[in-house]
């Protein structure tokens, strides 16, 4: 009976932190506007795709893309009337306990898009990632816009990048969801704060050197002995547990960035819902 009682609690807890994930990630769309500031015109779905067209309120058209399994980043348009249309940016929202990370990540390439009675066919032929040009930051109640949220961003975005070329450095199995992707990576990047049974091997305390940083004592003989140089000042200063804690979404993001490049670029026959 008291793992029955155990096991609701735990699930009331998880659909209580998901509701509140909604609520924050649909709050910080009524703050900016975004939630209000499209008319969707019609709505295509598909082999895990839904494709929207919309209209803004000065009167442009645009192309929106999302992945059922990727539902934290939108991919903007604009469509012609040739059928063409030009790639504008990703936009990317994650959630985490104390607030949001919100930004754009501007885009080179084209594709096609036919509209039919009732489907659409749409292509990319090229899909160009450029840099971050705007976004906003909700952490503790305290709201980042403007030059110093996009200054926090891209410092994120660098160190997200050092740790996803580490990782990729590393023969790891693949990852087609992000609770299986934080299970595995965890234990590697943080095994302070797992479980003793789950810590990698080479982790252990004798002769450690310790280093205290976030409250946490990390164990700075492990950190060199695992990371390059640029992650070992990250690991020890505790930087790579904020990113890890407020931003897990995002460096899920960047280390499926190839995969996600190949769905969105496929061929897609998509019938209209709408």
């Amino acid at each position: 009976m008291k793992n029955v009682v155990a096991a609701l609690a735990s699930l009331a807890l998880a659909l209580l932190c998901i509701a509140c994930v909604s609520l924050v990630e649909q709050g910080a769309r009524v703050v900016d506007g975004s939630l209000f500031a499209e008319k969707t015109l019609a709505v295509y779905q598909g082999e895990g795709v839904e494709m929207r067209l919309t209209r803004a309120r000065d009167g442009t058209e645009y192309l929106l893309m999302n992945l059922d399994a990727f539902p934290f980043i939108t991919l903007r348009a604009i469509p012609s009337e040739s059928g063409r249309f030009q790639l504008v940016a990703f936009q990317f929202l994650s959630s985490n306990l104390d607030g949001w990370n919100e930004f754009t990540l501007d885009l080179a390439g084209s594709g096609v898009l036919t509209i039919e009675e009732a489907a659409a066919r749409l292509r990319i032929d090229t899909l160009i990632p450029v840099d971050i040009s705007a976004g906003e930051i909700l952490h503790n109640g305290a709201r980042l816009s403007g030059e110093v949220a996009l200054s926090n961003l891209r410092n994120r975005a660098e160190r997200i990048r050092v740790l996803v070329a580490w990782m990729r450095d590393i023969t790891a199995p693949a990852f087609r969801t992000q609770p299986v992707f934080e299970a595995y990576w965890k234990p590697l990047l943080l095994p302070e704060l797992t479980p003793a049974a789950e810590r990698p091997v080479i982790w252990t305390r004798e002769d450690a050197v310790w280093k205290h940083a976030e409250d946490i004592a990390w164990n700075a003989t492990y950190t060199a002995t695992m990371f390059p140089e640029a992650l070992c000042t990250l690991r020890d200063s505790g930087a790579l547990l904020r990113d890890w804690e407020e931003a897990v979404t995002w460096i899920y993001f960047v280390y499926q960035e190839t995969y996600i490049r190949e769905r969105f670029s496929k061929d897609y026959l998509l019938s209209r819902t709408k």
